[in-house]
């Protein structure tokens, strides 16, 4: 599949999901659907900017008669890792509701940190505190919306 096929299905499949997600918001209340449905704006917008941007790589590529071959420096994509991680999404989705987001969002922060082995474990321990934090205080404290509680509910 050529780059730009990838770019048009990933931005599809954003758009597909913003849509979704745009659906589900009528059932917040007033106060608080208009802060989810501008980030759905933002994400539609961006997804149209990218394959916008990937047809004018191709268009470019396409004068310079340039090959869209892998540069041989790329790595491969290691698809038992892309799995794993699909499977930790997926298990922080479903354990939000029943165990509570403020349980939840940092180990999965912090799991998720480590596998991608991306930042120190200083860093992991400020980024999923800081976050949780950051969202409880928009969210609860400031926007007044219902967040999964879990185990506090």
């Amino acid at each position: 599949m050529s780059d730009f096929l990838k770019y048009i299905a990933a931005a599809l499949l954003a758009i597909l999901l913003s849509i979704i997600f745009y659906i589900k918001t009528f059932s917040l209340p007033p106060e608080g659907y208009q802060f989810p449905r501008l980030l759905i704006a933002v994400v539609i917008l961006l997804s149209i900017a990218m394959v916008i941007e990937a047809y004018f790589k191709l268009i470019k590529n396409a004068k310079k008669n340039v090959k869209t071959e892998k540069n041989k420096t790329e790595k491969n994509v290691n698809s038992l890792r892309v799995f794993i991680f699909g499977l930790l999404i997926g298990l922080y989705v479903f354990t939000i509701k029943p165990v509570g987001y403020f349980i939840v969002t940092p180990l999965y922060l912090a799991v998720v940190y480590l596998y991608l082995k991306s930042t120190s474990i200083r860093n992991i321990v400020l980024i999923s505190l800081g976050f949780t934090i950051f969202v409880y205080l928009l969210f609860v404290k400031f926007l007044h919306l219902p967040i999964p509680m879990g185990f506090f509910s």
